[in-house]
């Protein structure tokens, strides 16, 4: 089924890559506009003009997600320009450090926490409020299957995604009576930039060498058409749930609402 996102405001982190750009752009194909945050500016704008070359409407952000004025910043620029947000995506990564508790180093490896904890923190505490005040809104935090096991030499990709997880289940538990819909997903094991690189890092655990790259494009164009399902509120009955997108949408609605009756 085909979505029309229009008059809704979307805003994606970590947007000038991967996963974070494929979901930008099939958002914004949609009909949603869409406001673009990455630390890098020049791929934002390589985002951005993927989409102006369709016709979307985009605006970038360059900015941290872990710095509380970046994220107040950014939102209030997207809100200025295309009115409130109604789905918030939280996709800026990052995987490093490797190794094990007591050699790895600790400050390297709570910046990973900074990035996949506090970043959604920051973004969600910025819209829930003006969520709330237009009768609700959606939120997809990109997680991992990281977070449901030990990753020996990863725990701080492991542990930030387990966290991730909470932390959507607070949002729900919260928010739900106000309209919040949270999904925390895992969107596969897909090689992005960022898998690339774990790759090709000698102190990284082996667990992407099985991986095709040649599925990445394939697989990219899923996840960013699944971020368009969630949107369109077609898949509502998912909220609060943890998610895996390498399954389809419709399979897991199916089931979820077999376990509830």
């Amino acid at each position: 089924m085909s979505q029309n996102l229009s008059g809704q405001v979307a805003f994606v982190t970590g947007a000038g890559r991967g996963i974070g750009r494929s979901i930008a752009t099939e958002l914004a194909k949609a009909g949603a506009s869409v406001g673009l945050m990455a630390r890098r500016r020049e791929d934002l704008e390589a985002v951005a003009a993927e989409i102006e070359s369709f016709g979307g409407k985009v605006l970038i952000v360059p900015g941290s997600v872990t710095t509380q004025d970046d994220v107040v910043a950014a939102i209030g620029a997207v809100t200025a320009a295309f009115g409130p947000i109604t789905f918030l995506v939280n996709n800026a990564g990052q995987s490093k450090p490797y190794g094990k508790i007591g050699t790895a180093d600790p400050l390297a490896w709570w910046s990973t926490q900074e990035v996949h904890v506090l970043g959604p923190m920051l973004t969600m505490s910025a819209v829930i409020p003006s969520m709330i005040a237009n009768g609700g809104g959606r939120i997809m935090n990109v997680a991992s299957m990281a977070a449901k096991f030990i990753g020996v030499e990863s725990s701080a990709y492991t542990v930030s995604k387990a966290t991730v997880v909470r932390l959507g289940e607070h949002v729900h538990a919260e928010h739900k009576e106000a309209g919040i819909k949270i999904f925390s997903i895992h969107p596969g094991s897909i090689v992005t930039d960022m898998v690339k690189h774990s790759m090709a890092d000698p102190t990284a655990p082996r667990r992407f060498d099985h991986l095709d790259p040649n599925a990445a494009e394939a697989e990219l164009l899923r996840v960013g058409t699944q971020a368009v399902e969630l949107a369109s509120g077609e898949f509502d009955d998912l909220a609060g749930e943890f998610i895996d997108l390498e399954r389809p949408l419709s399979q897991s609605l199916s089931e979820a609402k077999a376990a509830k009756a």
